[in-house]
C-alpha cells in the first residue's frame, strides 16, 4: 500500500473516532487551516448548498455526519488516481476524494449524485 493510502486510512479511522465523540481538537489537527469541503448531490441527495469553508466549521460538518452515521466503515480508495473513501452515508454509496497540502486535509470533494459515482472510476489501492 502507498504510503499517501497508509496516512489516509489510518487518518479516516482516527477521525471518525473523533468525531463520532465530538472531539473538534483532533479534526482541527488533520485539517488546513484554508480547508473547503464541496458536496454534490446533483439534486438527488443530500448534500451542502454552498461550499463550508473554515477548518471550524468543515470539522463540525464532520462532526454531523459521524453522529448521524454511526455505522458507516470508510474504506481507502483510489478515485479516478486520487487518494480517497468509499462509504455508505444515511444509505447512499458516497465517494470522497482529499487533496492534502503541507500534511493536512486541504480539500473535500463529496460525490453523492447517484448518477455521478457509477461514471467514477474507483479501485481498491494496489498492495493491499
Amino acid at each position: 500500500m502507498s504510503r499517501p493510502m497508509r496516512w489516509l486510512g489510518g487518518c479516516s479511522r482516527g477521525s471518525l473516532a473523533a468525531a463520532r465523540r465530538g472531539d473538534l481538537d483532533r479534526l482541527l489537527a488533520v485539517l488546513h487551516e484554508d480547508v473547503v469541503a464541496y458536496s454534490d448531490g446533483g439534486g438527488l441527495a443530500k448534500a451542502a448548498r454552498q461550499p463550508v469553508v473554515g477548518p471550524v466549521k468543515v470539522a463540525r460538518l464532520i462532526i454531523g455526519i459521524a453522529r448521524r452515521n454511526p455505522d458507516t466503515r470508510p474504506e481507502a480508495v483510489l478515485i479516478n488516481g486520487r487518494i480517497g473513501l468509499s462509504m455508505v452515508l444515511a444509505g447512499r454509496q458516497n465517494l470522497l476524494t482529499l487533496e492534502v497540502r503541507e500534511g493536512r486535509i486541504y480539500r473535500f470533494f463529496d460525490i453523492a449524485n447517484p448518477e455521478k459515482i457509477t461514471t467514477e472510476r474507483v479501485s481498491a489501492p494496489t498492495g493491499c
